[in-house]
């Protein structure tokens, strides 16, 4: 299903965002706290958006499977993701 492998690109799309704000976070955390904070709180909304990604995610599969849709190879990697 293509739409299934559209959500897994911008689930990977914000957990690389998530990760790189994370990091500035961490790196300026004793020189720079209230600018750790900020980075720390995007790097949350990142992650907050990546769950509910994958909930959706989750739902299309599911949907997919009661409709009995039959899958390829890469959809059953996509599905075990």
């Amino acid at each position: 299903m293509k739409e299934i492998m559209e959500v897994a690109k911008y689930i990977r799309k914000e957990l690389k965002m998530a990760d790189e704000f994370a990091y500035e976070a961490n790196k300026h955390k004793e020189q720079y706290p209230e600018m750790a904070q900020h980075y720390y709180r995007v790097a949350h909304e990142h992650l907050t958006m990546t769950d509910e990604l994958h909930n959706g995610a989750v739902r299309l599969i599911d949907h997919a499977r009661r409709s009995g849709m039959t899958a390829s190879d890469e959809m059953l990697r996509m599905w075990e993701f």
